[in-house]
């Protein structure tokens, strides 16, 4: 089982940031919820341009 990192609310300027971005330069699984509606917490969709996954339902988490 390979360790996850599950960001739920970032910032672009946010320690949340800074550990994700970690993780995805060290080819870690990155998981996001998608922000459409809060500014504050653009960073989620940064993360997922940069290769993060999307998380929609609890099977997003699951492994294959």
């Amino acid at each position: 089982m390979s360790s996850k990192v599950i960001v739920t609310q970032s910032g672009i300027k946010s320690e949340s940031m800074v550990s994700a971005s970690y993780a995805l330069e060290a080819y870690k699984d990155v998981y996001v919820f998608p922000e459409a509606y809060d500014s504050k917490f653009k960073g989620n969709n940064k993360l997922i341009k940069e290769g993060a996954n999307i998380i929609t339902n609890m099977e997003d988490l699951v492994d294959n």
